[in-house]
């Protein structure tokens, strides 16, 4: 069965007390799969004073211990130190935390090419340059799927429920087979479908009968909207479980559309209390 093998979280130093969602997120899901933690910072942003002192060695470390590539100092420490929370927390985790050179797109992009799946903030409590970069970066640019989370640590049984927005476009498609590895390990899925029996249900019961090749414990619903947004329906959905993560596609219109207009995407973006995985 493939499996995630490699989560990748960007932290932030000048902001290091929103990374507890981002890295408990990412601490989580490695515990699961058995999977190594790479943690990224953005160097060129780190201030340098004199005398500080850090470990060089850029090689992932057994026993949860956090390394850093010859790392700037300065903010450095706070990303360091908010890193090293989580790999003592999970001993069993092998985590690394290396500076990125250049523009924070650009060069978490390259990054999370070569990860599974790259945990971020969501938008509605984390609007900050930094994480409003990474999470575009992540969604438009890497071609992997990406774990966004509200503030706050996540539950270490995130997952064990699946609340799964589903539509007939390709989005939704990629957001599936991105989380294969998520879906054959759930103990509850629900696939959601929103709009009219004559409309969605075919395609919801066809996505049911290819889910249940996965995973038995897959049921799924059609919620008619009514004077409801999507979004609104789909959170109300998902707040009834305290262990859900909610999988969906990202921005199945363009994202200025979505942005002017307030797609889906967008309300979850900035109302979530839910894990969200997305793909784009």
């Amino acid at each position: 069965m493939c499996s995630w093998r490699k989560i990748l979280v960007p932290v932030s130093g000048e902001q290091a007390s929103s990374c507890a969602g981002p890295l408990s997120g990412a601490f989580t899901l490695a515990k699961r799969f058995g999977a190594q933690v790479e943690g990224v910072y953005l160097t060129k942003t780190l201030e340098v004073p004199a005398g500080d002192d850090f470990p060089a060695g850029a090689s992932y470390a057994q026993g949860g211990t956090a390394t850093l590539e010859r790392p700037a100092v300065g903010n450095a420490d706070r990303a360091l130190a908010a890193f090293s929370i989580y790999s003592r927390q999970f001993p069993e985790v092998q985590a690394a935390l290396t500076g990125l050179d250049g523009e924070l797109g650009l060069s978490l992009a390259r990054h999370a090419r070569l990860a599974d799946v790259t945990v971020v903030g969501n938008a509605g409590r984390y609007q900050t340059e930094f994480w409003q970069a990474a999470r575009e970066a992540a969604l438009f640019e890497s071609g992997r799927p990406v774990l966004v989370v509200p503030t706050g640590e996540i539950i270490e049984s995130a997952g064990e429920t699946l609340l799964i927005a589903w539509k007939d476009d390709a989005a939704a498609a990629r957001a599936l087979a991105t989380a294969l590895p998520l879906i054959a390990k759930a103990r509850y899925i629900c696939v959601m479908a929103i709009g009219e029996e004559s409309k969605v249900g075919a395609s919801l019961r066809a996505a049911h009968r290819h889910l249940r090749l996965h995973n038995p414990d897959v049921y799924i619903e059609l919620v008619e909207a009514g004077d409801r947004l999507a979004g609104e329906l789909l959170l109300a959905k998902a707040d009834l479980w305290d262990d859900v993560i909610l999988l969906m596609g990202a921005y199945g219109h363009s994202r200025l559309r979505e942005r002017v207009t307030g797609g889906v995407t967008e309300y979850i973006l900035q109302h979530t209390t839910v894990p969200v995985l997305m793909a784009h």
